[in-house]
């Protein structure tokens, strides 16, 4: 029996706060925090529209008398103009940096694909290609901020296909991602807010697991949207794998004294 070790790059947003603090009690409300001003060493944006465009890195691994082992792509985004911004220039780097990892650790699970190829053809059974797929959407942007949520999807031959749901947000003034703590002048208040909305709808008798609400909160599993916060857990992390990824959307009005962004 072999044991295979998910991508470190993947494995990395398995990593589940198990032990993570309670809840702190509500403290009284800060003065708002006035949104910062960008530093004068830093360009400010380009004049002009930030558009999106896909940068694509895939390959396909058969064996040498042309049976598909494993096919790999991953669809991450690009600043269609990254030469016009510094910040954008970043931004579509990080994620090339993303995509090149990704395909890099693809070629070890190739591996593995083979060894089963190899298996399956011994013992006269069929063999399922591997595949890993990854996509994006861009939920949000303003002049300041461009929130993006992204897929990841692979199927290496179990009942089940794993599927995780990925996050960044980034400062359009200098291209840096931005965290949980970033956006709040008091993270840990935010932190107990989000909470409490989170466990006002979740049902235990609806599979929800109250406990692990707090347990297996990840500050920055969320994305912005022209609503407010999306807060998110991965699948089967606090409910059946029926309830797919579930996402608690968090008012903006709700955290508006603790926001700075």
């Amino acid at each position: 029996m072999r044991i295979r070790i998910l991508p470190a790059v993947l494995a990395l947003t398995l990593v589940l706060c198990a032990c993570s603090p309670a809840p702190a009690e509500s403290t009284p409300t800060p003065t708002p925090t006035p949104s910062p001003t960008p530093s004068e060493s830093l360009p400010a944006p380009t004049p002009g529209e930030l558009t999106w465009t896909d940068q694509v890195f895939q390959k396909t691994w058969t064996t040498e008398d042309g049976v598909q082992l494993m096919t790999a792509r991953y669809v991450l985004p690009a600043a269609e103009h990254p030469e016009n911004d510094p910040a954008w220039a970043i931004i579509t780097e990080y994620f090339k940096g993303q995509g090149e990892a990704y395909l890099e650790q693809a070629e070890d699970t190739a591996g593995f694909a083979e060894g089963d190829y190899d298996i399956a053809q011994a013992s006269n059974y069929d063999f399922s290609p591997y595949a890993e797929e990854a996509s994006y959407t861009v939920t949000y942007q303003n002049d300041s901020v461009v929130s993006f949520v992204r897929s990841y999807y692979s199927n290496f031959g179990a009942a089940y296909p794993t599927v995780l749901q990925l996050s960044e947000q980034f400062n359009r003034y200098d291209g840096a991602r931005l965290h949980f703590s970033d956006f709040f002048s008091d993270p840990e208040e935010a932190r107990a807010r989000v909470l409490k909305a989170i466990h006002a709808v979740t049902d235990p008798l609806e599979g929800y697991r109250s406990a692990d609400v707090d347990r297996l909160f990840h500050e920055d599993n969320f994305y912005l949207t022209d609503e407010g916060f999306v807060f998110y857990y991965q699948s089967e992390a606090i409910a059946p794998h029926a309830a797919g990824i579930p996402e608690f959307t968090i008012p903006y009005t709700d955290l508006s004294d603790l926001t700075v962004r």
